[in-house]
């Protein structure tokens, strides 16, 4: 990139902070995440403003080292702020701490109430952990909260699934297939459940129309 080419020219000349921001964010929205790193090394005051703290964990996250993430989310503190609380949700999730995990779901739920990743995290969480009870119980009442929403007719569906109750899965499947949600993955579950409802000409219908679409 010819932009950040002259700009990294500059700094190690005069070794500006204005301009050493600029190549991390250049670097960043690049995507690249090693080379904002390096910078973001040279950029001692990173910890004191949160979109460098963002940026460097994301770019950990993104280069497979959530645990680094994890060290670097946590030097905003105990200060509530949706974004530092997906992420750490998220990093937690990528290295299977179950305890952190569900404790940001948690705690992402009691700040932000109103916004669905709270509710999709812990949801997903119980399926994971085979607690569909749990997931099912969260999943109606977050459908009635966000009646917007085709994830969480998706997220029902799932369970249904899980729990081999094909008929309730299908309804729920279309459901939210209507609401906008597009997937082979969804599609393959309504074929399957068709299936196991033993309307196979119907399964049989759709999986041709699936292999002749992809």
């Amino acid at each position: 990139n010819k932009l950040k080419n002259s700009l990294d020219r500059i700094w190690r000349v005069y070794k500006d902070v204005y301009i050493l921001e600029a190549l991390i964010r250049l670097s960043f929205e690049l995507s690249d995440y090693k080379e904002a790193l390096i910078y973001l090394d040279y950029f001692h005051g990173y910890h004191e403003q949160k979109d460098f703290i963002v940026i460097k964990a994301q770019s950990f996250i993104e280069l497979g080292q959530p645990k680094e993430a994890i060290a670097v989310l946590k030097m905003y503190g105990d200060k509530v702020d949706e974004k530092i609380y997906s992420m750490l949700i998220e990093a937690y999730h990528l290295i299977d701490d179950k305890q952190n995990h569900l404790l940001y779901c948690k705690k992402f739920i009691n700040e932000f109430p109103n916004l669905e990743l709270g509710h999709r995290e812990i949801i997903q969480y119980y399926i994971n952990a085979g607690k569909y009870a749990d997931a099912l119980s969260v999943t109606r009442k977050s459908k009635e909260k966000f009646q917007n929403s085709p994830v969480f007719n998706y997220l029902e569906a799932e369970i249904y699934f899980f729990y081999n109750k094909y008929n309730l899965a299908l309804e729920s499947f279309i459901e939210a297939k209507k609401g906008g949600i597009n997937s082979i993955d969804l599609e393959v579950k309504i074929v399957y459940c068709y299936e196991e409802l033993g309307r196979t000409l119907m399964s049989d219908s759709l999986f041709t129309n699936l292999i002749e679409d992809n």
